[in-house]
């Protein structure tokens, strides 16, 4: 797990209950999929042949990649959400949580630091 997470670090910003510290034994992990860059955008598009077909404004493409690396089991229960099914801790992936609002802080999870978003 600890691998996992450094690898999408980058990626991600931790929401919801783990971020706030008001999880329990029943608690998933939310974490909000950030947006690239649009230079970032255009060097996809150009790399396509300057096609936006199968381009991604958000890193979930490197999240589904990163977790099929390491043969976690996800699904996918609408557009750009994902969520696993096959570890001890459910995670769940999208661009959609709310962070209107929110301050930035960091949290620890599996001894590694990630970005945070918390109510103010």
């Amino acid at each position: 797990m600890q691998k996992f997470l450094s690898e999408i670090k980058d990626y991600v910003i931790v929401v919801g209950s783990v971020a706030e510290g008001t999880d329990n034994n029943e608690s998933d992990i939310d974490f909000y999929v950030k947006t690239k860059s649009e230079c970032e955008i255009d060097k996809e598009i150009e790399s396509n042949n300057f096609s936006t077909d199968n381009i991604e404004e958000t890193y979930i493409d490197k999240i589904i990649k990163t977790l099929e690396r390491y043969n976690i089991q996800w699904e996918s229960l609408f557009v750009s959400y994902i969520t696993t099914n096959s570890l001890s801790i459910q995670l769940e992936f999208a661009p959609i949580f709310d962070i209107r609002g929110k301050e930035q802080s960091t949290v620890k999870i599996y001894g590694i630091e990630l970005e945070s978003l918390v109510s103010k």
